[in-house]
């Protein structure tokens, strides 16, 4: 078996510390190879990435990423999902909150917001989503993705319906595909121009366009 390249602390032999250890830190190994790979592919892309560069940039031996994750695809579908699984925590905090119209606000908002806290994060899971439109694999991940914040997106929309702050004219599934796209192209453009100014005009007129399309009035948010 392949072994880290750091110096650690002696592992005890048996009993229920020595099975926490283990777990523990193949735990640790899992997250710095994934934030390593995070990191390669948004520098990188996809060509120019071997499991070799992630296990020099986490610290640990070259077939160390091999072992845990047998293949390039498989370490980048993990990856891809921990980027999504880190990012989807607040965000399911906004949609459940209360739903309607200012929690699918918030969702876009936050979308944003993140993408300006993390480009790194942004520009790695903008890679991945444009490499998903030619291999199965990501392709099936990022598809199933797509499908679970759409529904999401849509359940808001639905209880903003019920509420009254959304119009019952609009197809909370298709509205909720409609929003997921604005926000990946608007990520996509910024990231070709990430200047503060950018963003802060984009996210506030993002905000507006989406009121008017949603909300029953079509009245614009200050």
């Amino acid at each position: 078996m392949d072994q880290t390249t750091m110096t650690t602390a002696p592992i005890p032999s048996n009993g229920a510390g020595s099975r926490r250890t283990q777990v523990e830190r193949r735990e640790e190994a899992e997250r710095r190879m994934l934030d390593a790979a995070v990191t390669l592919i948004a520098e990188k892309g996809f060509s120019a990435f071997v499991l070799a560069d992630v296990a020099e940039a986490a610290g640990y031996s070259r077939g160390l990423p091999t072992h845990y994750f047998r293949t390039k695809e498989a370490l980048i579908s993990r990856a891809a999902d921990w980027i999504v699984e880190r990012f989807r925590s607040r965000v399911e905090e906004r949609l459940t909150e209360s739903g309607g119209l200012g929690s699918v606000l918030a969702f876009a908002d936050h979308y944003l917001e993140h993408a300006e806290e993390d480009p790194a994060e942004a520009r790695a899971l903008s890679r991945i989503l444009a490499e998903a439109t030619t291999s199965n694999a990501l392709g099936d991940f990022i598809r199933q993705l797509n499908e679970r914040t759409v529904q999401r997106l849509a359940e808001a929309l639905r209880v903003g319906q019920a509420a009254g702050d959304v119009s019952r004219d609009i197809d909370p599934g298709i509205q909720g595909t409609l929003i997921l796209g604005l926000m990946r192209g608007v990520v996509g453009q910024w990231l070709l121009d990430p200047s503060p100014a950018y963003m802060q005009n984009v996210r506030r007129e993002v905000r507006v366009q989406l009121t008017r399309a949603l909300h029953p009035a079509g009245s614009l948010a200050k």
